[in-house]
């Protein structure tokens, strides 16, 4: 769906659990405060990084717009570790716009410090048509789900999203490009 948007094909996509290939703050901390000042660390850092490495400016390219204009539905359970990194990655995407830091977050995350450091394969691969990371959104309809999971099976299955009863709480998050 993210690679269509970028050229202009706005898919109405649902994505159920979908994995983060970041660290998974979620799981490790529950204060909110330390999780934040982790994050934010990481992005001046990963930004600071990526500015001395690569000759940065700024991209008005047109595939970038056209994703920040796609919405996709995405639904995540916060005691699943392969996807609750969605909750914190999008929290402090908001967070760092309300203070004026939505530039040093966007660059901090479309310059992972793994691909700052290694090379890229000159072989393209199922990511070859989108820049940067396949798992960072610009904004999602975004569907947590708090109902009690036993384990992470549970929590990471497609059967919880079946259960009329399950307690959830919905948030749009829509930020500009």
């Amino acid at each position: 769906g993210k690679t269509m948007a970028r050229y202009g094909f706005f898919l109405e996509t649902y994505i159920f659990n979908p994995p983060v290939s970041s660290f998974p703050l979620e799981q490790l901390f529950h204060s909110r405060v330390i999780k934040g000042a982790i994050r934010i660390t990481g992005c001046l850092v990963k930004a600071g990084v990526a500015k001395i490495l690569k000759n940065l400016e700024v991209q008005d390219n047109d595939l970038s717009t056209n994703i920040a204009s796609w919405t996709p539905y995405l639904y995540v359970n916060p005691r699943d570790p392969i996807c609750s990194e969605y909750i914190g990655y999008f929290r402090n995407k908001r967070f760092m716009s309300k203070i004026g830091l939505s530039e040093i977050e966007r660059i901090a995350n479309e310059n992972p410090l793994r691909s700052l450091f290694v090379e890229t394969s000159s072989s393209p691969s199922p990511s070859y048509f989108c820049d940067g990371p396949l798992h960072l959104l610009p904004s999602a309809y975004m569907t947590v789900n708090f109902s009690e999971s036993n384990n992470i099976r549970r929590a990471h299955g497609l059967r919880q999203w079946w259960d009329q009863s399950f307690n959830c709480k919905y948030v749009l998050y829509q930020f500009s490009s």
